[in-house]
């Protein structure tokens, strides 16, 4: 995927322009903050389920079947961090408010299925996932209406935006991998010398 990544201000730029209290828009934001801060793949994100997902103090467990690295199905979990309190970016507090969400609007206390189900006539669906097209979907309207344009971006730029964000920020690269999931050291160093290219440029004289 050769799409640029969507950065960390981007990202917030996004989830700013996703007002409202409409449960679509609450799950969106949660979703989308989920996906960056997990490096998730589009068709890992829209598989997560409720009972995989451990809070604690400090952050989230996520639990994660089946990746592209993954085919077994034998679970895998990606830390989560919280980021400070009242933080309209942080996607703890964003997934705690779309679970308070979901809760209310189920049929009865939410313990299994889908963590980010689709919506049939302004309601949760508990007993069905969104496909990788609905988050295509999705993804490209969030960029749009946060004023960017949606053919710059794929949903892998969330992806490719967190660990460009991260390493930017100057975070261990072993730490952010073991976010990421790769399992190719050299797939993974890709992202790092393409974030590398504009950092202390020899051509920054100015």
């Amino acid at each position: 995927d050769s799409a640029p990544p969507l950065l960390l201000e981007d990202l917030q730029r996004v989830l700013a322009a996703l007002t409202g209290s409409q449960a679509h828009t609450i799950r969106n934001r949660a979703l989308l903050a989920t996906a960056f801060f997990g490096a998730f793949r589009r068709s890992e994100v829209v598989r997560l389920r409720l009972e995989d997902v451990t809070f604690q103090r400090k952050g989230i467990l996520v639990g994660l079947r089946h990746s592209k690295a993954n085919q077994s199905g034998a679970l895998e979990s990606k830390a989560i961090a919280r980021g400070p309190e009242g933080s309209p970016y942080c996607p703890v507090q964003l997934l705690e408010a779309w679970l308070g969400l979901y809760d209310q609007q189920s049929t009865g206390t939410i313990q299994q299925g889908p963590l980010f189900p689709p919506f049939r006539d302004g309601k949760p669906v508990q007993d069905r996932f969104m496909t990788p097209e609905n988050f295509y979907q999705l993804f490209r309207g969030a960029i749009a209406q946060a004023g960017l344009d949606p053919d710059a971006y794929s949903p892998h730029s969330l992806r490719s935006g967190f660990i460009t964000s991260s390493y930017l920020a100057g975070k261990d690269p072993f730490k952010i991998r073991r976010i990421s999931g790769h399992r190719s050291q050299e797939v993974f160093e890709r992202y790092l010398h393409e974030a590398d290219r504009f950092d202390d440029n020899a051509s920054d004289l100015l």
